[in-house]
């Protein structure tokens, strides 16, 4: 499992905010994945779930119905340019 850390910004275990583990829309091959789940020792993240703050919580839960690929592109569609920015700078260390 992922530390409770948001995918969405830097908010998290380090800063000691508290994040919530939101499930999305599983895809076909998440749906193959979680049936093979259950023979696992040691558990993994759910491939369709985020953790997400306080701040992206109510915004984030409007998109289950989407697959976590879709909803991850919807809310960086709609980010501030200050997120983009920093998400890009992540990616790149």
């Amino acid at each position: 499992m992922m530390p409770p850390n948001c995918c969405h910004c830097d908010k998290g275990l380090e800063t000691r905010d508290e994040c919530e583990l939101v499930c999305f829309r599983r895809t076909p091959e998440q749906e193959a994945w979680y049936a093979e789940a259950e023979s696992r020792l040691i558990p993994d993240h759910p491939l369709n779930c985020e953790w997400f703050c306080e701040d992206h919580l109510e915004a984030t839960r409007s998109l289950v119905e989407l697959d976590l690929d879709q909803a991850l592109a919807r809310i960086l569609k709609n980010s501030s340019p200050e997120f983009l920015q920093r998400n890009q700078q992540r990616d790149t260390q």
